[in-house]
């Protein structure tokens, strides 16, 4: 078993006995417990922030921004584990939509649509919760090197329908 699929495995478990809040919580106090344990991880991270932030970010800022990085990668798969909770009337109470009569408007041409979104925040949310109220949303994707992470990741994505077209994958297969 790898290191980084028993963080996973562990998180996942986690979330069935802790409320979300109390999830966080733990995330919170954890992961630079993690950044400290992981250095290639924290190392790989603050070499992209490198080529991102300015290049006057002195070496601290740096390491804290990438043990940011960490805590909030955390929170997204905490976020991630409480899918199962994602269901209309959820959506309903909790979310709120913005510009969804664009997307309407382009759909009526049926010529499908494509949605286009940075790798920023929890994209999957936001296919899953296109998918929940009604919106068919095929997403791309790589996939991960442990297929035992990969399914973590795709037990979700089904459960709330969203469908994943992995990069390097004929869109017919």
């Amino acid at each position: 078993m790898t290191k980084t699929f028993l963080y996973y495995a562990v998180g996942e478990a986690i979330t069935r006995f802790l409320s979300r809040e109390g999830a966080y919580a733990l995330a919170k106090y954890l992961s630079p417990i993690y950044a400290g344990i992981i250095s290639q991880d924290l190392a790989a991270i603050q070499s992209n922030l490198r080529q991102a932030l300015p290049k006057s970010t002195d070496e601290n800022e740096l390491k804290k921004t990438a043990k940011r990085v960490i805590e909030n990668y955390a929170y997204y798969l905490i976020d991630l584990f409480y899918t199962g909770k994602l269901t209309q009337d959820f959506i309903q109470a909790n979310v709120e939509i913005q510009g969804l009569a664009y997307l309407d408007d382009a759909l009526l041409k049926n010529h499908g649509v494509i949605l286009a979104s940075a790798h920023v925040g929890h994209w999957e949310m936001g296919g899953m919760t296109l998918s929940k109220i009604g919106y068919p949303i095929h997403a791309i994707a790589i996939k991960h090197q442990d297929p035992r992470i990969e399914e973590i990741f795709e037990k979700r994505r089904r459960q709330n329908d969203l469908r994943i077209i992995h990069l390097g994958i004929s869109i017919r297969e």
